[in-house]
């Protein structure tokens, strides 16, 4: 720190001031800032930032858009607005994953062939009681005595 012979008052190189005084054999520098009462801000000074609100300015003053805006514009956007397909649980159909219905390229060929047919979907389950009844009734199997 360097002290000027005058003023009595140092610099740092950081920018801050350290300052050391002799009220008797200081004659300018300190002494001036000490007898000085520091100065009262005034409210009338007070300015409040100015915000200028205006939809047509150029893209480098242009603000951030409304959430609400953003959200209207994606709702109007087909491809962004678009549901995506809920996902598949087992074998897929109608051009979709696992569209083959089975887990064989063999078992889709068969189905499609004719060879193999489901026929548990037109089948009555009231129907195909009776035909198991006598079959139970002449060859019974028990896991154990009741």
């Amino acid at each position: 720190m360097c002290l000027a012979p005058k003023i009595q008052s140092g610099d740092k190189s950081q920018g801050g001031t350290h300052v050391l005084y002799d009220p008797t054999l200081g004659e300018r520098g300190a002494l001036v800032c000490v007898a000085r009462a520091p100065r009262k801000k005034s409210v009338d000074n007070f300015e409040a930032p100015l915000v200028i609100h205006n939809p047509h300015a150029l893209p480098l003053f242009r603000g951030q858009p409304s959430r609400k805006r953003q959200r209207e514009k994606i709702l109007k956007d087909p491809i962004k607005s678009h549901k995506p397909e809920l996902l598949i649980n087992g074998p897929g159909h109608g051009g979709r994953v696992g569209s083959t219905k089975g887990s064989l390229l063999t078992q889709y060929l068969l189905k499609q062939g004719g060879l193999i047919k489901e026929t548990w979907m037109e089948e009555d389950d009231r129907e195909a009681i009776p035909k198991y009844t006598d079959v139970a009734a002449n060859g019974p199997q028990f896991i154990a005595p009741a």
